[in-house]
């Protein structure tokens, strides 16, 4: 490979973005077109690495992978090429870039990163991208130099100097044609609105791009004063009510940034949804609907994101006596009653049996009740009155002995197997997370 001066310039970029890691596997995000040829030029020259290419599916797909197939032989670059499917129509463009993303994250190993070619032209694409749309100063910040595992070391380079990089290396690149298309927001900004604009300000880009830099710091100082306060909790993401509502509003919110992010991997934490959180988290709601069929909702002293359709319902299970069964994020024992442990607490419960019964843990069924004195309640609402969450009464475990709930975990024994002097067969229920 030819190694020039520009190319050693930004090898020594690379290797500086490299520094502060421990002795990573790189791996180059390579579409072929000039920005990340001057990436794998400079990455090569700084070390060993390897291009990945992703085919999207269209129609000039197959060209892009000939080139890169041909361009990486001439350089001795080790090549993998990473097909996506997508559906063509609205959002493609966005939809591909996720995607994308995603297929160069599951490439990589614990120690892999991956290194993509964005510039200062893309800082200022994507300042003006979500400026349009409505952003927070997260999106004002523009990419992030390192966001493992995605290494920009060319964020502060001009496009001009990338193509001169190139163009001395004498290597050929493919152009994407959907680069032309101004249907796509990102290349309208980039043809039509950005032309303009330094047309009568020639000095806006660098002016955006030093923008950018400024809330990108102040962002990493209001990232940093987030308390790490954010908790998986019976499989949903939790933060506690009362730091969050005494935050200062802008460390708050980011602080829901990052519980949601954490939700919903990779980094898609809309404006509203920020807000239907803060929401919960204030009182003036109990219970949201969010973005993507997600929940928040109000769990004692806690503020909960959790997926309905992720609730496990767990298959049912015979205890033998003593034993031990782990039922979904509950661990529920059984032995006879002369165990030396004290009664304290709700967690454990005598439950009268007939000698050698059965005990099956299941959960309740819709509807379905546990007797009292006088009566019945519903076992969902027996849950609801001691603090049970609305998303984990479907995953609840009970005891049933003779087909009738003797016993829901943690709550209640029904009224008919409770032990009595005249009957000495007693068994100890008692439940613990499984989780811990």
């Amino acid at each position: 490979m030819v190694v020039s001066d520009r190319v050693d310039r930004l090898s020594r970029l690379v290797d500086d973005a490299l520094s502060g890691l421990d002795n990573p596997s790189v791996l180059v995000g390579w579409s072929g077109g000039v920005d990340s040829t001057a990436l794998l030029l400079a990455a090569d020259s700084a070390g060993t690495v390897q291009a990945v290419h992703i085919h999207h599916g269209q129609d000039h797909s197959d060209d892009a992978e000939d080139h890169v197939r041909r361009v990486s032989a001439q350089l001795g670059v080790p090549l993998v090429v990473v097909r996506v499917s997508l559906d063509p129509g609205a959002g493609f463009e966005e939809r591909a870039r996720e995607a994308r993303l995603q297929a160069l994250a599951d490439l990589c190993g614990e120690r892999d990163v991956v290194l993509l070619g964005h510039h200062r032209g893309d800082v200022v694409e994507t300042v003006l991208h979500n400026l349009f749309r409505g952003t927070g100063p997260l999106g004002f910040s523009g990419p992030r130099p390192i966001r493992l595992p995605f290494v920009r070391p060319f964020l502060g380079e001009s496009r001009e100097t990338l193509c001169a990089v190139v163009e001395e290396a004498g290597v050929d690149v493919f152009e994407d044609p959907t680069n032309r298309d101004t249907q796509a927001t990102r290349n309208w900004i980039r043809h039509t609105i950005l032309p303009a604009v330094t047309e009568r300000m020639p000095q806006a880009a660098d002016s955006i791009a030093h923008f950018a830099g400024i809330v990108g710091a102040d962002e990493t100082l209001l990232r940093e004063s987030v308390p790490d306060v954010v908790r998986t909790f019976h499989g949903a993401i939790s933060i506690p009510i009362a730091v969050a509502a005494t935050l200062p509003t802008p460390v708050a919110t980011r602080l829901v940034r990052r519980m949601l992010l954490q939700a919903r991997p990779p980094d898609h934490a809309p404006r509203r949804d920020v807000n239907q959180v803060l929401g919960v988290v204030h009182g003036r709601m109990v219970r949201a609907q969010l973005t993507g069929g997600l929940i928040v909702e109000r769990e004692a002293a806690l503020a909960v994101v959790y997926d309905p359709d992720d609730v496990a319902v767990p298959s049912p299970a015979i205890v033998s006596v003593p034993g031990t069964v782990v039922f979904g994020t509950h661990r529920v024992t059984v032995n006879t009653a002369d165990v030396d442990l004290p009664l304290i607490g709700r967690n454990r419960a005598l439950v009268r049996v007939t000698p050698n019964a059965p005990v099956e843990i299941r959960v309740s069924d819709v509807g379905e009740r546990i007797a009292i004195e006088g009566g019945s309640k519903l076992v969902r609402d027996a849950l609801a009155e001691v603090g049970v969450p609305s998303r984990l009464r479907t995953s609840w475990p009970v005891a049933v002995l003779h087909g009738k709930i003797a016993w829901i975990a943690g709550t209640r024994v029904a009224a008919w197997a409770r032990p009595s002097g005249s009957n000495p067969d007693v068994l100890v229920f008692s439940v613990e997370r499984a989780d811990l």
